[in-house]
């Protein structure tokens, strides 16, 4: 079979190519989407798929479709649009064709049914505002993010909030990805202390590297990216130009008097 001498290099075309279909056009929340269809949609033939997905992926058509039908409800459960919504519907939201078919996948792949997995993973309104105000309160208190590499994997651990609901709280309260908010505590950090006196002769970079960023380069993109100037340009406004200020003032102050 021509299919069973595929190179590894095809291989991974041929499933990069049908995974990124599946995905961006949510092809397994069709209830009834089938093996021929992914032919159709990606333009591999219908044995290579199957042959790839026994041999590669070691998984049935089906369960490779459920799989994906189980991360998007994972995914959903705690969006804002789903709050009201009751299990069976976000079964049917998810693709599956019932409750039954979901409960059956969810056993076999997760080992738990879905409404257990709903009842452990959902986030109410009163914990979300708790782990917002813990973690915000760890970041600032241990100044964290002066670490340069700080990652989220360190922030659940120091925090003992599990990864996966920090990420949401970012994304759905704070509307910021993790690094944009470390990034912008450093921003802060930095205006608190460009005028403190123990950094009075530092240079930029060095107060760069004090405020937690890796490099310049870094520091500026977050600089134009959230306060829409370059560091230089920041301390110059806030340290140079109040002296010009002072100094103007004085000048008018003598000619007056």
């Amino acid at each position: 079979m021509a299919y069973e001498k595929l190179t590894l290099k095809e291989k991974q075309f041929f499933l990069a190519k049908f995974e990124s279909i599946l995905v961006s056009k949510k092809l397994f929340l069709k209830k009834d989407f089938s093996l021929p269809e992914l032919a159709i949609e990606s333009g591999i033939p219908l044995h290579t798929i199957s042959y790839l997905l026994n041999s590669e992926v070691n998984l049935h058509f089906t369960d490779y479709i459920n799989l994906k039908r189980i991360e998007y409800f994972k995914e959903k459960i705690n969006d804002a649009d789903w709050n009201n919504l009751p299990l069976k519907e976000m079964i049917l939201a998810s693709g599956f064709q019932s409750r039954v078919t979901c409960h059956r996948a969810f056993l076999k792949h997760v080992g738990i049914t879905p409404s257990e997995y709903l009842k452990s993973n959902r986030i109410v309104l009163k914990e979300k505002q708790f782990f917002l105000a813990k973690f915000e309160s760890i970041l600032v208190s241990k100044k964290l993010f002066l670490k340069k590499d700080f990652s989220l994997q360190e922030f659940a651990a120091e925090s003992e909030i599990p990864l996966h609901t920090i990420s949401y709280a970012f994304n759905s309260q704070i509307n910021l990805h993790f690094k944009d908010y470390i990034n912008l505590l450093r921003i802060e950090y930095f205006k608190e202390k460009i005028n403190d006196p123990d950094w009075k002769d530092l240079t930029l970079q060095k107060m760069i590297l004090a405020s937690g960023f890796q490099c310049r380069t870094t520091c500026y993109r977050a600089f134009k990216k959230h306060i829409g100037i370059t560091p230089s340009k920041y301390l110059t406004l806030t340290r140079i130009v109040p002296i010009l200020l002072g100094i103007i003032a004085l000048f008018d102050f003598i000619l007056l008097h």
